[in-house]
């Protein structure tokens, strides 16, 4: 009996402990910017949203090879058309994008192919 019921209260515990997440609260993608994230902050267009929300995503990768000491820069990508770099984002108005996802580096290559060494920005607008 007394086994029985220290069993139910370190279940009763330990279930109380296993959802640390307030309810109502939602989890940030590391990968994604939403529409409603862009909205809640004051930037105007991708690039400040990027820049605000997920410096990382703006990092150079370092240099390609010892023949080029030119740094790996991100490409973008809107509404799946090559974009250029990411100084380009500042020509998208924050109010048009739907989304901003970022690719590592094997991921936009494989959807993109060849160039994307940095990884990818994609966007996405109304």
């Amino acid at each position: 009996m007394f086994r029985h019921f220290i069993f139910v209260f370190a279940l009763l515990l330990f279930s109380g402990c296993a959802s640390t997440q307030q309810a109502g609260s939602t989890r940030r993608n590391p990968s994604v910017i939403t529409a409603e994230e862009i909205a809640g902050s004051s930037v105007k267009d991708a690039f400040e949203a990027i820049q605000l929300l997920r410096p990382q995503w703006l990092r150079t990768r370092g240099v390609s090879s010892t023949s080029s000491l030119e740094a790996i820069e991100v490409a973008t990508y809107v509404n799946g058309s090559r974009y250029g770099g990411v100084e380009n984002l500042r020509n998208v108005p924050a109010a048009n994008v739907i989304e901003l996802r970022y690719l590592n580096a094997t991921d936009a290559t494989t959807l993109y192919g060849t160039g994307n060494l940095g990884g990818a920005i994609l966007v996405k607008t109304k």
